[in-house]
């Protein structure tokens, strides 16, 4: 029973008083509670001082005043020496250092229940910026004992603090323009017997996961190609019971979600491939899933075919919140930036949404469904269409900044080339399409230029259906198969359905900074600086 909700007989008395002593030693907030709360309610303090002046003498009630003063003084002793004994078993005991951790977390949230969406803010940046000043000690010892460039370490001060306000931009698309990928280097992993519609990146760039239209969702290693796959039968409780449309994987890691044509939304250790538990909410189809790429974060995004946008809390494995506002069905999901996503749809319009303040902005420009969509950055965004265009968009305009008109050709099959699968690095000015006219492209964005071009082109037979960029930029991960993964209107027989891993070069990947080594700390549970060397099994460093 929790000390603060459990029974109120007098044994507990001790125990509270204990663990309030212990709780006040460990957290710096808790010992400030006490003088706040005497200062804050002095009339209960008369009320309390009128009681007593009130209460009977000890000589009226047992028999004379130094009986009365004997008896007080070996009651005090006896709680004394309880409480003492209660504060040693806490000391020494996991499960009361478990209560008190409880109650420390109890007390914290509920300081910061009533704090507005701005003072979370302002918050969460000061929480940052001590740890990047944290950070900054930690390197600038490093550099020290190895006779590094100090420089170094206010140059990514510098990347860092631009992050945080939004303004940071990895110029990366513009080395690309020279360079061309050999066929011999892209890799294509095969083994999937239907199309594969969607794919996912571990942090550690160790392994992909696809979802397939069979139900199933493999498990790629990319260090020796080999596979494992999950496959549920159409009766069977646990898994999908229709295609698998959407993946996306928590920030941490150890969560991979998934979604698909049976309206559900399951949640699966990523470690063990055991079901966690299912998200019920959507009445159709559930076809994009997002959680935020540039920082991670517990939140966890669904769009469906019933018009609305769920939010999910990961940590609580919880709904949190409907998005309403699109008249058909949404078909493209990503996010960027605290409480902040981008969607497409079939209404051929995409809305940015800021969660926090419960407002959304409406872009239209497309003639066709909106199939496919990746932000730049938390105020710029790429989208992808079925009536061929690319469109670059900002949050400060309602008209695209650029277009790339029918930017895949005409297709094989009459008509433009829809676009089925846009990526991005987060933020960067490159962005990355797929489609079904034999090429993945890769388009340099401009939106101080108002321009969006192509800079290279890779060839890959095939409906490009899901694109994902490894968090270090070494590489980019593509879903291919025979057909488009929303429906079955085409079929390209000579594509395969596969993996396709297309390798980049090295003057786009991206070193580690102090916001990913900070998060990486978070993860694992605040671990020594030893473990933030490489442990990717030759993939290196994660973003």
């Amino acid at each position: 029973v929790h000390p603060e909700r459990g029974s109120s007989s007098s044994s507990w008395a001790p125990r509270r008083r204990a663990l309030r002593e212990c709780t006040w030693e460990c957290d710096p907030m808790m010992r400030k509670r006490p003088t706040a709360a005497r200062a804050a309610s002095p009339a209960k303090r008369g009320k309390a001082s009128g009681a007593a002046a009130r209460r009977p003498s000890g000589k009226a009630t047992r028999g004379g005043a130094k009986r009365g003063d004997a008896s007080s003084s070996a009651s005090s002793g006896r709680r004394k020496a309880a409480a003492r004994s209660m504060a040693e078993d806490i000391d020494s005991g996991d499960s009361a250092d478990e209560e008190a951790a409880t109650h420390a977390e109890i007390m914290a949230a509920e300081a910061y229940a009533d704090e507005t969406a701005d003072e979370r803010r302002v918050r969460l940046a000061k929480e940052m910026l001590g740890a990047m000043d944290v950070a900054q000690r930690r390197i600038t010892a490093d550099a020290g004992e190895g006779g590094g460039d100090a420089d170094m370490v206010g140059e990514q001060l510098e990347e860092d603090a631009l992050r945080l306000a939004g303004r940071w931009r990895h110029q990366i698309a513009a080395s690309l323009r020279e360079h061309n990928v050999p066929a011999s280097e892209v890799r294509v992993l095969r083994g999937v017997r239907l199309s594969p519609t969607c794919v996912g990146l571990t942090a550690d760039e160790t392994a992909a996961y696809c979802g397939c239209k069979d139900g199933s969702i493999t498990r790629w290693d990319l260090a020796t190609g080999q596979r494992m796959q999950m496959r549920h039968e159409a009766a069977a409780e646990q898994g999908h019971r229709g295609s698998v449309l959407a993946l996306a994987l928590s920030g941490d890691g150890r969560v991979l979600a998934s979604a698909g044509h049976d309206s559900r939304v399951l949640l699966w250790d990523a470690r063990t491939h055991h079901l966690l538990k299912e998200l019920k909410g959507h009445r159709k189809g559930v076809n994009a899933l997002a959680t935020r790429r540039d920082i991670p974060d517990a939140e966890l995004y669904s769009g469906s075919a019933d018009r609305c946008g769920r939010v999910w809390n990961l940590e609580q494995q919880a709904f949190v919140e409907t998005l309403f506002g699109h008249q058909e069905g949404i078909t493209a999901l990503d996010a960027m930036g605290a409480h902040t996503l981008v969607s497409g749809s079939e209404d051929r319009s995409v809305r940015l949404w800021k969660v926090a303040e419960e407002a959304q902005l409406l872009f239209t420009g497309h003639s066709a469904a909106v199939d496919a969509i990746t932000m730049l950055t938390a105020s710029s965004f790429v989208s992808g269409s079925q009536d061929g265009h690319i469109c670059l968009w900002s949050e400060t305009r309602k008209k695209a900044l650029a277009t790339a008109r029918r930017a895949h050709g005409p297709s094989p099959f009459g008509g433009p080339s829809w676009i089925s699968a846009l990526a991005s690095p987060p933020l960067s000015d490159l962005a990355i399409s797929g489609s079904c006219d034999g090429n993945i492209r890769f388009w340099h964005c401009d939106d101080g230029a108002r321009t969006i071009e192509q800079v290279m082109q890779v060839p890959v037979l095939g409906f490009v259906n899901g694109l994902a960029v490894a968090p270090t930029g070494r590489f980019v991960a593509a879903a291919v198969g025979q057909e488009h993964r929303l429906g079955r209107w085409f079929r390209q027989k000579e594509a395969r359905n596969s993996l396709v891993i297309v390798p980049l070069p090295p003057e786009i990947h991206r070193k580690p900074h102090l916001l990913a080594q900070h998060s990486a700390r978070l993860q694992n549970g605040g671990g020594s600086d030893d473990d933030d060397g490489d442990s990717d099994g030759g993939h290196g460093d994660s973003d």
